[in-house]
């Protein structure tokens, strides 16, 4: 993986990325703004990770929450793959003009109780804390 733009194909049309990678090459941030049909956030988000991840990533779902200003946030346990490193991964879906942008970040199992927390801050909910 290296740092940069990309570009991918989806039944909707080209989906364009740019990822920032950690010096260590363990951490990275992906931008990702897929062209959607659909007007409904939830559905949307829903259909760009079972494109992008069901074949590469077995995802459990961990919660999900969404901000004042309408941006959802919903985290993810990846087990078991040979793409990612076991860990959680967070995305960040808004609607934009007919397209979703998608700002991901995959943390490790291994710094996940460092950066857990942190990201779970930011967002009301404590690690480890329940959701309705």
């Amino acid at each position: 993986m290296t740092s940069g733009p990309s570009e991918s194909t989806s039944e909707n049309g080209t989906v364009r990325h740019a990822q920032w990678l950690s010096p260590s090459g363990n951490d990275y941030v992906r931008l990702s703004l897929a062209p959607v049909a659909n007007a409904n956030l939830g559905e949307a988000a829903e259909a760009y990770v079972q494109a992008r991840y069901a074949e590469l990533v077995n995802l459990e779902g961990i919660d999900d929450a969404t901000s004042p200003s309408g941006t959802l946030r919903r985290s993810y346990r990846a087990v078991g793959s040979p793409v990612v490193a076991d860990g959680q991964i967070d995305m960040f879906f808004q609607l934009q003009a007919g397209t979703l942008v998608v700002l991901s970040s995959p943390v490790p199992t291994a710094p996940a109780t460092r950066w857990v927390p942190t990201f779970q801050a930011t967002t009301g909910h404590a690690a480890g804390a329940a959701t309705a």
